[in-house]
C-alpha cells in the first residue's frame, strides 16, 4: 500500500499546480501547498527504501556441470562428503585425462555427451569403493574405465 503514496502525492501536487494557474485570490496558499506536497513526496520517497531505484546486477552465468571439480587427489571420505556437482565435475576431468591417455575410448562428439558418462563413472566409482574400500578415487576411476565396468552404469 505504501508504494502508492508517492504516486498519490505526485497527483495531488499536479492538481494544486493546475489550480494555481487559474485566477484564484488565494494563490499564495496554493503555491505553499504545492511546495509542501512536493517536500512530503520527497520525504516519503527517501524515507522508505521501497521507493528508491534498485540497481539489478546482470545474472552471473551459471558454471557448467563439468567445471569446478576439486576432488582429483582427495581421499574417499572427502569424495563421499562432496556434492554430486563436485563429483560429476571431477569425474568429467578423469574422463578427459583418461581419454587423452587412451584408456577411455568411447565415441563422444560434444561436451553434453560427457555428462551420462560422468554420471556412470561416479556410480561405478562409488560401487567399486564399497567393494574394495581402499584405493584413491583416481585409481578407482581408472579401474572402472580400463576394465569396462562403467558400461554397467551407463545410461545414455
Amino acid at each position: 500500500m505504501l508504494f502508492i503514496l508517492p504516486v498519490l502525492l505526485g497527483g495531488l501536487a499536479v492538481s494544486v499546480f493546475i489550480l494555481g494557474l487559474s485566477p484564484v485570490k488565494q494563490k499564495p496558499f496554493l503555491s505553499l501547498s504545492f511546495a509542501l506536497i512536493l517536500m512530503l513526496q520527497t520525504f516519503v520517497c527517501l524515507r522508505f527504501p521501497v521507493f528508491q531505484t534498485t540497481h539489478f546486477m546482470a545474472p552471473q552465468t551459471p558454471s557448467l556441470w563439468y567445471q569446478g571439480g576439486s576432488l582429483h587427489k582427495s581421499a574417499w571420505e572427502d569424495w563421499q562428503k562432496a556434492s554430486i556437482r563436485n563429483r560429476l565435475a571431477t569425474a568429467a576431468d578423469y574422463l578427459k585425462t583418461l581419454r587423452e591417455q587412451g584408456v577411455f575410448v568411447a565415441r563422444i562428439r560434444s561436451l553434453d555427451e560427457y555428462r551420462p558418462w560422468a554420471a556412470a563413472l561416479v556410480s561405478c566409482m562409488e560401487w567399486e569403493f564399497t567393494q574394495q574400500n581402499g584405493p584413491q578415487p583416481e585409481a578407482v576411476a581408472r579401474e572402472c574405465l580400463s576394465q569396462n565396468k562403467i558400461k554397467r552404469f551407463f545410461k545414455p
